[in-house]
């Protein structure tokens, strides 16, 4: 039979490791280390980039909005004389539905990037729902 080698002992693991100037840890420091600063200057631009493109997306979602009423003011109007000829609604469209392709494209960029392709099924639905609702309300005045 062959002989076994010796157990070592805790005193001959300092022989064989060298000394530890601290007991071993659970988790290592670099578990609660910040992270470095070329992560964190990235976030921070690609947060700021998100606000930026969420003002201008809401920007032209407001001016959006805007344009529709006068679309639709002039359309319901029971005066002929705020819009005699049309123009609110004829240059109205033209600006709303290029307008609202811009918004609908734009704001879901200011979504987070893992969010980007529901954040678009969204607002294309939506760009296709509210543009059907203001041609629809048109086509009821009588004026589309």
């Amino acid at each position: 039979m062959g002989e076994t080698p010796p157990e070592e002992y805790p005193h001959e693991w300092v022989d064989r490791y060298g000394p530890r100037a601290h007991a071993p840890q659970a988790y290592p420091p670099q578990a609660y280390a910040q992270p470095a600063p070329e992560a964190k200057r990235h976030y921070q631009a690609t947060l700021a980039i998100r606000c930026f493109v969420g003002i201008i997306g809401g920007g032209a979602a407001v001016l959006w909005a805007l344009v529709v009423f006068v679309v639709l003011s002039s359309a319901f109007d029971t005066n002929p004389a705020t819009d005699p000829h049309g123009y609110g609604i004829v240059f109205g469209v033209l600006i709303a539905v290029p307008l609202s392709l811009f918004w609908a494209l734009v704001l879901p960029f200011a979504a987070p990037r893992h969010r980007w392709g529901r954040a678009f099924a969204i607002s294309l639905l939506t760009l296709v729902a509210l543009n059907a609702l203001v041609f629809w309300a048109l086509s009821v005045s009588g004026a589309g």
